[in-house]
């Protein structure tokens, strides 16, 4: 026994502890993990347990303790088994499905490093105790309870994945099919929906999924204060929401899993979801026996999280105003060119709540392209727009993003339906955005912005050709993208061309940069991207600058002052 160990021990027992268990072996979180692997993993790990009785409204309780200690002691994890306190009162949550529950009495975010071992029993047993008299002094209001809801209610590995649509708060019943993907620890339900996104998505993914069955069932008129903890709590549920008749009209027999959705309304006013999981016996009954039959009614409800998502929770939880913003606005764009900025920049746009792409390219990925790349080895000799779209559909279901291999000018009808056209075609496909840009011009083509690297990406530049753009072009002003290249670039043409590479095969040159140096100015171009396409007014030319270290000063066409300035005005002609 470490140390620490003999004195995390000692300040339990002054604080009125006593030992029930000195050592047990710890849980092993994977199947995988080899005999050796184990042995390592008891010798460095034990566990000190020790328990104290407390009154907890007049009642003794047992309150138990354990202490996982390596070199150092972690924080103390206190248990309680009576169910009543479990479902009554806030901070006390369920440990894996088992007969204790755990209280918890310090957010991981909060937990700080103590000077001593007895330093940190004293905090803790202090705070365990406080939490003891709020409970004896009904401190914690009723409502408390449902801001940590679900917490109390899992009790398995697993969630539900549902869309708010399928559930309005007019729909009092529905039955639901659900597809089961099954994980190495858990289970993903997911809700099947109408328009197929579901089914579409995970026949994508490389793991296979079953069908089960279920229910929704909208308690929002009535929920109890006490959470339902078995079949009797939760038929009473049903009872005062006068859906029994719905439940006992339900006679498919269940086989196997079945899955119980619901809604109620939390005290905030807010509507939550919740769900259970219920296995039929070796007698087959229906929903009705299992949740009203006498034999069955003090069986523990399984609990399951439930969460939603619809595109605006993914968009405003993983995200911000700005993503949800965006990702409400249904806006259809392209990308031609699906290489080491059209690739990410495709990437960055989906997570900021662009579902609707189209991506072009003509080319595969080759071995030489993963370095920098956002595909790699297993979409080698796959065409990058096809393998991109496959990769990004993977993500999230409720999108419409499509790969089509070939050159941009035989999707050009695809474009033209568009409401923004990007060009990540580099500098050297000129002729390509020319034709694109002038239809832009000529009000055949939505706004397009054109985007690109210059040598070792030390400078990263986009043009944005909109109405302000084409109506100036459109007065006589002579059109030439070269020029503006030229115009805008920060590094000297002749010595940027000395710095490309020549590689085995017939016309196989390339510009070396990494993808950090490139990653930087993509940032700034999904930036760019997103602010044009929630209405902002979005400067015509924007340019960013990395590292300039990499290129020697007499061939930077910059100044180096408080800050950095194209020395030739290179801002395109606008209105």
């Amino acid at each position: 026994m470490h140390k620490s160990q003999e004195l995390a021990k000692i300040a339990l027992g002054k604080k009125g502890f006593k030992t029930f268990k000195t050592k047990s072996k710890p849980k092993i979180n994977s199947k995988s993990e080899n005999r050796k692997k184990i042995k390592n993993k008891i010798k460095s790990k034990t566990t000190i347990a020790m328990q104290k009785t407390y009154n907890i409204k007049d009642i003794p309780t047992n309150i138990k303790v354990a202490i996982e200690t390596t070199i150092h002691p972690e924080y103390p994890q206190f248990y309680i088994n009576d169910k009543n306190i479990f479902l009554k009162y806030p901070h006390i949550e369920r440990d894996d499905g088992g007969d204790n529950f755990k209280i918890c009495l310090t957010e991981d975010n909060k937990k700080r490093l103590f000077p001593s071992v007895e330093a940190l029993i004293e905090n803790q047993v202090a705070a365990l105790e406080k939490y003891i008299d709020d409970i004896n002094s009904d401190k914690f209001p009723p409502d408390e309870i449902y801001k940590e809801f679900d917490s109390y209610w899992k009790s398995i590995n697993g969630v539900i994945l549902y869309e708010n649509e399928m559930f309005e708060q007019s729909t009092k019943y529905k039955e639901i099919s659900l597809l089961v993907q099954k994980r190495e620890f858990s289970k993903q339900y997911f809700v099947k929906n109408n328009n197929g996104k579901i089914s579409e998505y995970l026949n994508s993914h490389p793991l296979d999924s079953t069908e089960t069955k279920g229910v929704f069932l909208n308690f929002d008129n009535y929920f109890p204060e006490k959470i339902p903890y078995d079949h009797k709590e939760l038929a009473e549920v049903i009872v005062g929401n006068n859906l029994e008749e719905e439940v006992r009209n339900y006679r498919t027999q269940i086989k196997g899993e079945f899955v119980v959705i619901f809604s109620f309304m939390l005290p905030t006013g807010e509507r939550h979801f919740a769900a259970l999981t219920i296995y039929g016996t070796a007698i087959n009954k229906t929903l009705y026996s299992i949740l009203f039959g006498s034999n069955m009614q003090s069986k523990e409800i399984k609990g399951i999280d439930a969460s939603s998502i619809s595109r605006e929770r993914i968009y405003s939880r993983g995200g911000d105003e700005v993503s949800k913003k965006t990702s409400l606005l249904h806006k259809k764009i392209a990308i031609v060119g699906c290489g080491s900025v059209g690739a990410p920049l495709a990437q960055k746009l989906f997570k900021s709540g662009v579902t609707s792409i189209s991506l072009i390219d003509k080319s595969r990925l080759k071995i030489d392209n993963i370095g920098r790349h956002y595909l790699g080895l297993e979409s080698v000799g796959v065409n990058k727009a096809t393998a991109l779209a496959d990769k990004l559909k993977q993500q999230y279901h409720d999108n419409n993003i499509i790969g089509y291999q070939g050159q941009a000018e035989e999707y050009l009808n695809i474009l033209k339906s568009m409401d923004l056209i990007i060009l990540a075609l580099g500098s050297d496909g000129t002729e390509v955005q020319e034709k694109i840009i002038i239809d832009v011009i000529n009000k055949i083509n939505p706004p397009v912005i054109t985007c690109w690297l210059e040598a070792k990406a030390v400078a990263g530049h986009a043009l944005l050709f909109d109405k302000r753009v084409a109506d100036s072009y459109r007065d006589g002003n002579e059109f030439n993208l070269l020029d503006i290249y030229d115009a805008i670039s920060v590094v000297d043409k002749e010595y940027a061309k000395s710095l490309v590479k020549e590689d085995v095969g017939c016309n196989a040159t390339y510009m070396p940069y990494s993808y950090i140096n490139s990653d930087i100015h993509v940032n700034h171009f999904a930036i760019m991207i997103i602010k044009h396409l929630q209405g902002t007014n979005t400067k015509t030319t924007m340019s960013s600058y990395g590292d300039l270290k990499d290129i020697p000063e007499e061939y930077l066409r910059i100044e180096k002052e408080n800050s950095f300035s194209i020395k030739k005005d290179a801002v395109i002609k606008e209105v």
